[in-house]
């Protein structure tokens, strides 16, 4: 169905240019969704969960090549400092623990189309 009523003429005062301008945003916006795979298409989601552990991955692979060579570099600060408390560890476990969630999202299971599925089952079993 098409949003405009034929009976407007360019002269009326019902149809104003920030419809106009709203009605664009929108279709610009669910043709961005359709795109990038959004509802109804399995292929398109898929892809993209792809391409989202694609990058995960190579961001994780990255990161650990920057903890390995800065907490290196801070051990060896500390070392040629004279040692004393090992300070690094605060940098190597906090650190640590933000690469661990990097991680997780690299090669975590995510949220299957089947975990999605029982999810909404459980969901609207409770508004019941």
């Amino acid at each position: 169905m098409d949003r405009y009523d034929s009976s407007f003429s360019a002269g009326d005062d019902d149809l104003r240019g920030d419809d106009l301008r709203y009605d664009d945003r929108e279709s610009r916006r669910r043709a961005r969704h359709d795109r990038r795979g959004g509802c109804g298409d399995p292929e398109g989601d898929l892809r993209q969960r792809a391409v989202h552990r694609i990058r995960a991955r190579r961001n994780l692979a990255v990161g650990v090549i920057v903890y390995v060579l800065i907490n290196g570099m801070l051990v060896t600060v500390w070392a040629r400092n004279g040692g004393g408390f090992f300070w690094p560890i605060f940098p190597i476990a906090f650190w640590g623990i933000g690469l661990f969630w990097q991680l997780a999202d690299a090669f975590g299971r995510g949220a299957s189309e089947d975990r999605i599925q029982a999810e909404m089952r459980r969901l609207s079993g409770e508004g019941r």
